[in-house]
């Protein structure tokens, strides 16, 4: 695991601008940095080491292929390197260590940069230059698990890990994108392909951009960010999850449940196994769910050494899920280290957000995912996690009831679905708040959520939409029109061609799709690879497998959920490997009381950043609405902390990245960039 970056172009003094933006990305490679320039092209590279396979020289970045075609700057793990390393060495290929590194240079000398890829199984971003063809090409892991940023600017083509490279560039114009901004408020993310600046974006997972430097060199090159792109050069999938989700629908399963379950534990004890290949220790994140505990439950039956799990706790009982992990790894028999964090210390890690996410970023569960990369560092260096298997098998809460909500909306006609929403809305969330406090105290087996009335008002959102999509987007988004000065209208998802064609299938599944294509790379894996690079701590997830996704999706939808069980494969193969009393239980999250804190120690903090000399910094806010919301949520009136904490966070980063300097007026640029 590491940082990457890379420059093309005669623009810049490249041997320097690479030693700044290097030093930029330490944290993710503290073991060893490499520069590398061509002789000859205008083309250099960078790269921080987080050293995991092969700790020699042998594995040091930047590396140039045996027979001197490639050069690749490489962030990530080729799973599977053992295997394909197996048929290179058939095929005569020279190797000089034992790393992935070497393994993904052979790869693309034998069979090409996309015929490898497709062989890939992994988690990585990469940036390689080809002396043969004088191109330059990024690639990106098929879920998005590891980042990667670019941007063509006057020129020098500029690509990183994050945009700390981007930022350490003196005098490169980087402008605000009023887009961008609003689509961050309404989702607390920023999704892909867009960057919160203009001229930056992030390379769709699972796909290739192919760039030839003698166009960069000359500033004749136009980019499109999408696949497909009818102007200029734009990425190729090598891995295209729609189609890849409607083959897998045009093949369903025909087997019993007995036998898909068979199959998914096949499929990921085959995940866990090369997930475990490491030089250095493996430990686990374990929250005591589903998820995290059948990940575990299978590392600690293949480990061959001792294996240590790790969780964090709150001492607000309605955030805490230490006890259940504690009870897990007991059972598992394997090592377990926990730590309780009080508030003052979860706080502590406020001021790291901006450093650590790069852009704006507001999953309130970055602070303990945070505390928790922090912790398990203190002891290992790779870490399994159980991200994934709710996308693919059903797991969020909202998959129950969507469908549901739907049907009402059907039933009842939508004058009368208005009304029933706008009665929803009209009670204080704090209401809802204390009843569902009382009934979790008269009946604690009722699953209640956290958060009563942020639920409540999400279903009233639904009760409005018309369709499967709608309904999702209105899931994902905090707002129906941000409070900004001049928000911008109309569907703002440069994506929406794309998603046409998977409207046939039934809203379950169409929505676990748009999770697995927005949510789960642009909030999950963002969060989990940010926060535990900035300790320098390398995350793998075995649920997110590409081929068991791909029979997930063959699966017909009463295995993954029935009437209100969820998971239900992965449940039956966990309960044969630990006791269904030890799990059941309703599903937590990882959250934190922000809502209180907001109320508590946070609110000079916050109430500072939201002042309206703060908020008009930027020339975006609507100051007198978001002042309305800060008092309501203080009096108790109305909890708003989903909806402040994105305004929060953008304002902490770009007090901290100085990005007034940065700021465009035109929002036309944006939708010219995105849809021109």
């Amino acid at each position: 695991m590491c940082g990457i970056v890379g420059i093309v172009g005669d623009s810049l003094p490249l041997k320097d601008t690479l030693s700044s933006a290097v030093s930029s990305l330490r944290r993710r490679g503290p073991d060893g940095e490499g520069i590398w320039l061509d002789p000859i092209r205008p083309v250099g590279f960078g790269h921080t080491r987080l050293s995991i396979l092969d700790l020699s020289e042998a594995a040091h970045q930047p590396m140039v292929s045996a027979y001197g075609r490639y050069t690749v700057t490489f962030n990530g793990e080729i799973f599977n390197f053992k295997q394909l390393r197996g048929e290179l060495e058939r095929l005569n290929y020279p190797f000089r260590g034992t790393g992935d590194t070497e393994v993904l240079l052979a790869a693309f000398e034998s069979w090409g940069i996309k015929e490898s890829c497709s062989r890939f199984e992994g988690m990585f971003a990469f940036g390689v230059f080809d002396r043969e063809t004088d191109t330059v090409t990024l690639g990106r892991d098929r879920f998005g698990k590891k980042p990667l940023y670019y941007g063509l600017f006057p020129g020098a083509f500029i690509f990183g890990s994050e945009l700390a490279p981007f930022h350490s560039v003196r005098g490169l114009p980087l402008n605000l994108s009023p887009r961008a901004v609003q689509r961050y408020l309404q989702h607390g993310y920023v999704p892909a392909p867009e960057s919160i600046y203009n001229e930056v974006f992030k390379l769709i997972p699972g796909t290739l951009l192919t760039l030839p430097v003698a166009s960069i060199v000359e500033t004749t090159i136009p980019l499109s960010p999408l696949p497909g792109g009818v102007s200029g050069h734009s990425p190729e999938y090598y891995w295209d999850p729609i189609q890849r989700f409607i083959d897998s629908k045009s093949d369903p399963f025909m087997g019993s449940i007995d036998e898909a379950e068979i199959e998914v534990e096949r499929l990921l004890r085959s995940s866990v196994r090369g997930r475990l290949i490491s030089d250095v220790p493996v430990g686990g994140f374990l929250s005591g769910g589903i998820d995290s505990s059948l990940v575990m439950a299978i590392a600690a039956e293949e480990s061959t050494g001792g294996l240590e799990t790790f969780s964090i706790g709150f001492n607000e009982s309605e955030y805490n899920e230490a006890p259940y992990a504690k009870k897990v790894a007991e059972y598992l028999g394997v090592s377990h280290n926990q730590l309780i964090l009080n508030s003052s210390d979860a706080i502590a890690l406020i001021p790291s957000i901006p450093h650590a996410f790069s852009e704006p970023f507001a999953d309130a569960s970055q602070i303990p995912t945070l505390a928790l990369s922090r912790f398990t560092r203190s002891k290992v260096t790779v870490a399994l996690s159980g991200d994934g298997g709710d996308e693919g098998f059903g797991g969020y809460n909202r998959y129950t009831w969507i469908s549901r909500i739907l049907d009402l909306q059907r039933t009842l006609g939508p004058k009368s679905c208005k009304l029933l929403a706008g009665a929803i809305e009209s009670v204080p969330s704090d209401l809802y708040g204390w009843v569902s406090q009382i009934l979790r105290g008269v009946a604690p087996s009722l699953p209640i959520p956290a958060n009563l009335g942020f639920s409540l008002f999400r279903m009233a959102q639904i009760l409005r939409s018309s369709g499967a999509r709608d309904a999702y987007q209105k899931l994902v988004s905090l707002w129906d029109l941000p409070p900004l000065r001049s928000p911008l209208t109309g569907n703002l998802d440069p994506r929406r061609d794309e998603l046409m064609a998977i409207n046939r299938f039934n809203a379950v599944d169409q929505i676990m799709l748009l999770d697995t294509l927005d949510y789960l790379p642009n909030d999950i894996l963002t969060k989990v690879d940010r926060a535990s690079m900035f300790f320098s701590l390398e995350a793998r997830c075995p649920l997110l497998d590409y081929r068991l996704l791909e029979f997930a999706w063959r699966l017909p939808l009463k295995m993954k959920i029935q009437n209100k069980e969820r998971k239900l494969l992965l449940r039956r193969l966990l309960f044969k490997k630990i006791p269904r009393t030890l799990l059941e239980r309703p599903k937590m999250g990882f959250g934190v009381p922000i809502d209180h804190w907001l109320r508590g120690p946070l609110k000079e903090w916050a109430s500072d950043l939201l002042s309206p000399g703060m908020l008009d910094r930027s020339g975006y806010f609507d100051s007198e609405k978001i002042q309305k919301l800060w008092d309501e949520h203080l009096s108790g009136s109305r909890s708003w902390q989903y909806h402040l904490w994105p305004i929060l966070m953008f304002q902490a980063w770009y007090t901290e990245t100085n990005a007034g300097a940065r700021l465009v007026d035109s929002q036309v640029a944006t939708d010219h960039r995105m849809l021109g």
